[in-house]
């Protein structure tokens, strides 16, 4: 998650060029904006580390049980993002 309040769109889409697309099939076309606080209202938190940028932060507290498949515990991680995703809206990336 990228806290991209203090930011630029150019700013935010440079982070995005340096240390998303290279990962990924295709660049990003957009991304979802939306309050921190929606992540804190579906039960998880942010861990603001700055790792690989100053305004990275780590979404934590995804349930997680010992010993169980993650292909068994999507369901649950589906609905949490589903909880989430009402808050954010879609940010097309320029042209």
């Amino acid at each position: 998650m990228c806290r991209s309040g203090q930011l630029s769109p150019d700013a935010v889409w440079a982070i995005c060029a340096k240390h998303l697309d290279p990962h990924v099939p295709k660049p990003a076309v957009g991304r979802g904006v939306g309050p921190g606080g929606a992540v804190a209202d579906a039960g998880l938190g942010l861990d603001c580390n700055g790792v690989p940028y100053a305004e990275h932060a780590d979404v934590v507290g995804w349930h997680e049980v010992p010993g169980v498949p993650d292909d068994q515990l999507k369901s649950f991680w589906k609905a949490t993002a589903q909880q989430i995703a009402p808050a954010f809206s879609y940010v097309p990336r320029p042209d």
